[in-house]
């Protein structure tokens, strides 16, 4: 883990621990982004070391080997779910190969003791999300075969909503009034998800084949999908799943909405940033620059109007102009 100055750039420290995971053609390194909470960062290394960490020094608070822990092997491509925290419980995806029943595993905040596992599931490489919007705190994650409901408070699992999913990357799109998008490389589904009682039912409101994204998390903004069709830019309607244009080759790319001035940045796998506006009216470019020579993966983030882009050897931190400047 090693935490930089954001606005120069510089190293403020780097912490570690003992080992390495390296895999062919994702490279050397941990794969999940780490989480601040209240002071802390919390991380997860490529073979499943769960770290808590205090984020002004990096002095380590507690660890978890989760492959230990759950006695399973290491996934293929590496621990890659990013920790979900709470006010008292760090949440993230436990599960090796060798355990069908521990798939996510909530540990204390303070001292890493385990307060509760549960869910199905030998593979995924998504991170677990909240939902507050169904009466209680309930976390999801979707795994091979399928996504989970689980209680935040006792663990308990709530319901399933089956699908064989090979290799889960994205996180389900929680959009209110009990709709949820759920994406993979083998299409993109409209969910109606209803608590009743202790129970999660899930049902299909739609299948379409016209967004499937195994990389790049798609956005939805004023009632449209954006997103990655393959290695293709796309847009579908929400309510129906219908192509609305497909255009823009950026391979597998990733995509931020900006919701208050309609436009859209992505971020092509050949390391070029492009400015999109979004419209369901067709794709158009109003401008791009390079930022990097190499493979981008990694997905960008924005605070403020300050861009952050990385890629396996290098960031990039990029001033983005204010639409009214003052």
């Amino acid at each position: 883990v090693v935490a930089y100055n954001a606005s120069n750039g510089r190293e403020i420290w780097a912490k570690g621990v003992v080992g390495r995971y390296e895999d062919a053609p994702s490279g050397v390194g941990p794969r999940a982004t780490p989480t601040f909470y209240n002071g802390t960062i919390y991380a997860v290394t490529g073979f499943g070391v769960l770290q808590a960490r205090e984020a002004g020094t990096g002095k380590a608070l507690w660890t978890v080997d989760l492959a230990k822990l759950m006695s399973t092997s290491i996934l293929l491509w590496g621990y890659s779910s990013s920790p979900l925290v709470t006010d008292e419980l760090v949440i993230t995806y436990s599960l090796g190969t060798n355990n069908r029943n521990n798939a996510v595993t909530a540990f204390n905040r303070q001292d890493g003791t385990v307060r509760w596992s549960c869910g199905a599931g030998t593979v995924t490489h998504s991170s677990p999300q909240l939902i507050t919007e169904l009466g209680r705190q309930v976390v999801t994650l979707p795994t091979d075969v399928g996504l989970q409901f689980i209680d935040v408070k006792s663990g308990k699992l709530l319901g399933a909503y089956e699908w064989n999913l090979d290799d889960p990357m994205l996180q389900p799109i929680w959009l209110g009034q009990s709709r949820m998008l759920m994406t993979h490389k083998g299409g993109t589904r409209l969910l109606d998800v209803k608590l009743e009682g202790d129970k999660i039912t899930c049902n299909q409101v739609y299948e379409t084949r016209n967004l499937k994204s195994e990389l790049s998390q798609p956005v939805v903004m004023d009632g449209v999908i954006y997103g990655f069709d393959g290695k293709i830019f796309c847009c579908l309607d929400l309510t129906t799943g219908e192509k609305r244009w497909k255009k823009g080759r950026y391979n597998q790319g990733q995509v931020l909405g900006l919701s208050k001035c309609s436009r859209l940045l992505v971020v092509a796998e050949q390391g070029e940033l492009h400015l999109l506006e979004a419209t369901n009216s067709g794709h158009h470019s109003l401008g791009s620059i390079q930022l990097f020579q190499n493979i981008v993966w990694n997905a960008p983030a924005l605070v403020g109007n300050f861009l952050y882009a990385r890629n396996s050897e290098e960031m990039v931190c990029v001033e983005l102009p204010m639409a009214n400047p003052k």
